[in-house]
Parts: structure tokens; sequence; C-alpha cells
């Protein structure tokens, strides 16, 4: 995003908020980094969701810089919904598009691991 600021700011931070195409939030962040802007400066800041799990599907984004997020009172200067629009696409395992059922919600639990438990089931 790029951000071009008319007055001084100290301790921002960036909120995103993830919906699906019904305009039901999915998840929401604020980033723990912070970082200031100087009255007249133009800055250029990405935000990167490393591990989204989002299942296939249609959302879009809401963006904010403020102060504060999950530990303290957020206050948002500017808020933008809507801007940044995508698609999700289901994958097959031979890599070939595959179905999703919207019943399934929209996160895929795609870490998972199973271990045998080693205690006798009584019959």
């Amino acid at each position: 995003m790029t951000i071009h600021s008319d007055r001084d700011f100290e301790g921002l931070s960036i909120g995103a908020s993830i919906f699906n195409h019904f305009g039901d939030t999915i998840g929401t962040l604020f980033t723990s980094d912070t970082f200031s802007i100087r009255r007249g400066e133009t800055r250029v800041i990405c935000l990167t969701i490393t591990t989204p799990r989002l299942a296939p599907g249609s959302y879009y984004l809401g963006q904010s810089i403020g102060t504060g997020g999950i530990l303290s009172e957020r206050f948002g200067y500017e808020i933008v919904i809507g801007t940044l629009a995508f698609t999700i696409l289901p994958r097959g395992s031979a890599g070939m598009l595959a179905t999703w059922h919207r019943n399934w919600g929209s996160v895929c639990f795609s870490e998972t691991r199973l271990e045998p438990v080693d205690t006798p089931v009584m019959t």
C-alpha cells in the first residue's frame, strides 16, 4: 500500500480483514510491527500473510492504518474496504481443479498430523 501523510504519526500499524463474497469476516490481523511517517512523506508498505489457509472461494480485503490492535484499543486513521478482491482456486492432488463445497467453510486446515495411540480398545 502507498501511504501519504499530511502530518507526523508515530506507532502506526496495519490492520486487515478478509471477507468472503457473502460479506462475512473470515479473519482479522493487526501487525505487531509499527512504523512512523512524517508530514509530506510518502511510504510504500507491503503486508504479507504467510499462511492464510483460505479455502477455495472469492474474497476481498479491508485495510486500515491506525494505532492499537489486539492488546489495546484500535484507532483507525484511514480504513479502505473492498479495493482488493481475489480468488483462491481449488486444486486436486494432480494439479487439476477439484471441487470445494462452500459449506466446508472458508478456512482450510491443511497442516495436520495423525499419530497412532497405543491404547487397547475394549470391545
